[in-house]
């Protein structure tokens, strides 16, 4: 780790160290957790993308984000924030990928709201998005969302700053991926650097792949 860098995780770890962890969320969060993320991606370039602007829209995103809970849930990674307005889902990058049966599975969901050409985009994007993963071992941040309502509170980066101390307790980087040029700052102020930029498939998104390194953390 360079000096800069040292110095940025130091300043990290001292804003943060006092302040409370989110929760792992469990079976009984789930619909909090699917309102949560379906309410915050609304707009998102990435789920537009897939489930188009008609008026089907709210739904397909919806059982986009009920099949990622309820498979995300299992891993024991997903977490509410203290306040109760925001969600992410992480996983290990050896529990991420899909078997042959899954990714099918997970798309039947949204079949019936986004059409075929929703579905089509959707396996494109997940075509790139394995394309561009890293290969070595992390965590990843599959989802991150906080109501509308509730932006500015924190939520956000309780969020992810309890994944980090974990992550950085056991030497583990940390990987996402952001489908909005307006929070990449937002992530580089956690430690994440731009490490891959690539689309969701063809006429889908740009997205920057971001990567964090494990931090040496303050006694």
């Amino acid at each position: 780790m360079g000096v800069r860098e040292q110095t940025l995780s130091q300043a990290w770890y001292l804003r943060n160290q006092d302040q409370p962890d989110a929760r792992i969320a469990t079976r009984a969060d789930r619909i909090r957790l699917v309102d949560i993320l379906t309410s915050a991606f609304a707009g998102d370039p990435l789920v537009e993308h897939i489930t188009g602007t008609g008026p089907g829209r709210d739904n397909s995103r919806r059982a986009i984000f009920t099949t990622e809970v309820d498979r995300y849930l299992a891993f024991e990674k997903t977490f509410l924030s203290s306040n109760g307005a925001g969600a992410a889902t992480w996983a290990h990058s050896s529990q991420r990928g899909y078997s042959w049966w899954q990714q099918p599975m997970a798309l039947l969901g949204s079949v019936r709201f986004s059409g075929l050409l929703g579905v089509r985009r959707a396996v494109a994007a997940y075509r790139a998005v394995e394309a561009n993963h890293p290969t070595e071992p992390h965590y990843y941040l599959a989802s991150i969302g906080v109501q509308p309502d509730a932006k500015s509170t924190g939520a956000g980066s309780q969020l992810i700053r309890t994944m980090l101390r974990r992550a950085d307790a056991e030497g583990v980087p940390t990987y996402l991926e952001c489908s909005k040029a307006e929070n990449v700052g937002f992530y580089e102020r956690l430690g994440y650097d731009v490490r891959s930029r690539f689309s969701f498939g063809p006429g889908g998104p740009p997205v920057a792949g971001m990567w964090r390194s494990a931090r040496l953390q303050l006694p």
